[in-house]
């Protein structure tokens, strides 16, 4: 045997794939087993969504102020809701039909409230009982993005939780939030909101300032960088975190830098 003989029988053999082998038909969703179609609907549920948690001006009623609740890129509600007599169904074991305040309609026009102290009280009890737009949402899942209306955006102050724009009944499921950190002039955090919550995942995502910083930076600086802000964050939550009813073990709690 030569020897190139010899050094080929002592090499592994090749691994050789099979040729790929195509599906010839492909079984239609609805002629699926059923335990396998509930399987992929509980996939579908599973994909979080961003629903908008906005701050009012707390000077007006909600129904003489507008906003935009929708997130870009994202339908209004999840397709699971619509898409078929079964998906619907199923859909309730994942979402809560929740509803937001009553806004000012557009036909209304632009008007400035006016009313007096005790008829901005009535108004704003009243927004509790008014149904505005249905947004369904899987708590266990949706991620509640807490933003200002235009107005109170350059505010820094605590807020309460009958300021947003849905009603306080439904706060108390949410689990998942996520604010935008602002290097320059800091942030507030939503601290009535984790009184009446369950919350254990709480998201930073860094402003258009913040976001330059981190860009001049590059390999240890970035991270720890990342680090040091995730730091006070976190040292800031455990500052008020004895002050607060203890719904959620500390352990579990997940804070992301998103």
């Amino acid at each position: 045997m030569s020897r190139a003989k010899k050094l080929l029988a002592a090499l592994p053999p090749l691994a050789i794939p099979d040729p790929p082998v195509y599906l010839q038909e492909f079984t239609l969703f609805p002629k699926l087993p059923e335990n396998l179609r509930h399987h992929i609907w509980s996939f579908v549920a599973s994909e979080p969504r961003k629903i908008k948690l906005i701050e009012l001006d707390r000077r007006y009623p909600p129904s003489s102020q507008t906003w935009d609740s929708s997130i870009a890129g994202q339908l209004k509600n999840p397709g699971m809701v619509g898409a078929c007599q079964e998906s619907r169904k199923l859909a309730s074991r994942y979402y809560r039909r929740c509803y937001e305040k009553a806004q000012r309609s557009p036909e209304d026009g632009d008007r400035e409230w006016r009313g007096t102290r005790a008829e901005l009280k009535q108004a704003k009890t009243d927004s509790m009982t008014s149904d505005g737009t249905a947004i369904y949402v899987n708590f266990s899942q949706d991620i509640f993005v807490l933003t200002k209306c235009r107005t109170i955006d350059h505010e820094l102050r605590s807020e309460h939780f009958t300021d947003y724009n849905f009603k306080p009944k439904y706060l108390q499921y949410v689990q998942r939030i996520q604010q935008t950190y602002n290097e320059k002039k800091g942030m507030a955090f939503p601290l009535l909101l984790f009184f009446i919550a369950r919350i254990w995942n709480y998201g930073l995502e860094m402003d258009e300032f913040s976001k330059e910083v981190v860009g001049t930076l590059s390999g240890v600086d970035r991270e720890l960088h990342s680090a040091g802000v995730k730091y006070d964050v976190m040292k800031g939550l455990l500052h008020f975190m004895p002050y607060l009813p203890d719904k959620v073990n500390m352990g579990k709690w997940n804070v992301e830098l998103r």
